[in-house]
């Protein structure tokens, strides 16, 4: 397959069939990445107070969304793909169909997921103890190539319904899939700045892996670049630990700031939704 072609500032994707130019993106600076990271924080905040209901009313209007854009011809999403990646056209229908299926499936168990967990075993008279499943902020979805729709609903829709904000890159021989995708999380209610698309080189990827306000990342690739996503993460991760402004009570916050691939499987919601929370015991 042709690779993308890269400047300094921009990525150009180029389309396998004529290796042609087909799309190109720039690369914000970093102090516009810390900008972006930073709307995202704040806008989390407000998200995750909307009731669960709420948020899984959006998802499931997102579906209907993203449905019609899908048989919609301008664009048409299935050339668009093919033009990116170079799949036969054929194809593409069975990603997108599979796409909705597993948004689906994760709203439809998101309230058992997403609920309370209850601890009647140790409760003593006065006390009511429970799990409570909290938002961690900010999460990094690095997504592939090959697939880039069914893999990144696996990670994106779990962390937006939970009350998370997202950061979606793709990857640059796929951009326009993530515009695709985060345009009809808009359109269905999102808040714009909970969801953002960010294109960016290696090394933008590794300052917001290493951004103290992304409290998650979730990559699918190869196992290569997924262990040098984690190297990055774990070189920030006692700086985590040791935040003041978390308290005493927060390190299993930084427990979960290990890197999790979230492609292999449709049905995964409750292992993805975990790992995106925090688990508090109150």
């Amino acid at each position: 397959m042709s690779q993308p072609t890269f400047s300094a500032t921009s990525q150009t994707t180029i389309t396998p069939h004529n290796q042609q130019p087909l799309v190109t993106r720039d690369y914000p600076t970093e102090a516009e990445l810390d900008a972006t990271i930073a709307e995202g924080f704040e806008a989390q905040k407000a998200w995750a107070k909307v009731p669960l209901e709420e948020r899984i009313r959006i998802g499931w209007k997102f579906i209907d969304v993203f449905k019609s854009l899908a048989q919609s011809t301008e664009p048409d999403l299935a050339l668009e793909l093919t033009l990116q990646m170079g799949r036969p056209i054929s194809q593409i229908k069975a990603e997108l169909d599979g796409f909705l299926d597993r948004a689906a499936y994760m709203l439809s168990i998101a309230h058992e997921a997403l609920a309370d967990v209850p601890l009647t075993d140790t409760d003593k008279p006065g006390f009511r103890r429970f799990i409570k499943r909290i938002p961690l902020g900010v999460v990094l979805v690095i997504a592939p190539w090959n697939y880039p729709y069914l893999t990144s609903i696996n990670s994106v829709l779990p962390a937006v319904i939970s009350g998370n904000a997202v950061l979606l890159k793709p990857s640059p021989q796929t951009p326009l899939t993530a515009e695709r995708f985060a345009s009809a999380l808009v359109s269905a209610g999102v808040p714009p700045d909970v969801v953002r698309v960010v294109h960016l080189s290696p090394e933008l990827t590794r300052y917001a892996v290493e951004n103290q306000n992304v409290r998650f990342t979730s990559s699918t690739g190869s196992a290569g670049e997924g262990k040098k996503v984690e190297r990055q993460r774990s070189t920030r991760r006692e700086t985590t630990r040791t935040d003041p402004q978390f308290g005493n009570g927060i390190q299993a916050s930084s427990e979960v700031t290990f890197l999790r691939n979230a492609g292999t499987s449709g049905k995964n919601f409750k292992r993805v939704c975990q790992r995106v929370y925090n688990m508090v015991g109150n």
